[in-house]
């Protein structure tokens, strides 16, 4: 179990870390993990036709989740968003953040963007956190979010539960609960590399977002104290918000692919 004083490090299968860096060599756009203060400097509203909302991403979760969320930032395919992904605190190089050092990061983003006049009414920082073995960290600051308007999204077990439900409907019958909880997110991501062919690719599945959200929504539960239950993400509320900027180049790059493939197969 990691401690609170040490980096955050995810229990994960080896199949995941084969997937990951087959995955991050074909990355069209990387964008790195940022300070505080490049957010602030890097960031000034748009103008001119098209404008654009800006979304940080504050997570636990450096591998997956930064492909998923890099290729939403990239610009040239969704010019009406502009998203950040942090998942490091850049002054003690420490990354992989616990869900407590999440909030903190994002509180200070926070801050830094009302002493520099960068907030706007679309603006967000999210929080986007697994359950894994930090239940009671995420109770600790769940209503320390709400207080400071902070979007708190989680996934029980992990991240993976998101990227489940774009290719799946229901809830999986099939996979084996380890005894030890420690174990599930670990145990769920290879059930995952092993339940879809070829496995989940986090780069491609931000075109299955439509799916996820609608998968995700009807098989949501949570329990009494607001947290998702096992099997459960509310990461679908977040997909929803970005959707709305990002649906017309989604339909176009599906329809550009579709062409693609129907050309190449004539041959």
């Amino acid at each position: 179990m990691a401690s609170k004083s040490n980096p955050y490090t995810k229990p994960e299968a080896s199949r995941e870390l084969l997937e990951i860096k087959e995955a991050a060599a074909k990355v069209p756009v990387d964008i790195p993990a940022l300070s505080i203060s490049e957010i602030s400097d890097n960031y000034t509203k748009q103008e001119g036709t098209i404008s654009s909302a800006l979304f940080v991403i504050v997570s636990g979760g450096i591998k997956r989740e930064r492909l998923y969320f890099n290729r939403i930032a990239d610009m040239s395919f969704f010019p009406r968003i502009r998203l950040m992904f942090v998942a490091e605190i850049r002054e003690t190089g420490e990354n992989g953040l616990s869900p407590g050092k999440m909030y903190q990061e994002a509180l200070n983003i926070k801050k830094s963007f009302v002493e520099n006049s960068t907030t706007d009414k679309d603006d967000n920082i999210s929080l986007v956190a697994d359950v894994d073995d930090f239940m009671a960290e995420l109770l600790e600051i769940k209503p320390l979010c709400i207080a400071e308007n902070l979007k708190l999204f989680i996934s029980n077990s992990c991240f993976e539960v998101w990227l489940y439900y774009g290719q799946l409907s229901i809830k999986p019958t099939d996979f084996v609960i380890p005894t030890d909880s420690t174990k599930i997110s670990s145990a769920f991501k290879t059930y995952l590399g092993n339940k879809v062919v070829g496995g989940v690719n986090p780069i491609n599945a931000i075109f299955d977002l439509e799916i996820a959200i609608k998968n995700a929504e009807a098989n949501y539960e949570e329990d009494e104290n607001g947290i998702p239950c096992l099997f459960s993400s509310n990461l679908y509320v977040l997909g929803k918000e970005i959707l709305k900027l990002i649906q017309d180049e989604l339909v176009k790059e599906k329809e550009s692919k579709a062409s693609k493939k129907e050309q190449y197969t004539k041959k």
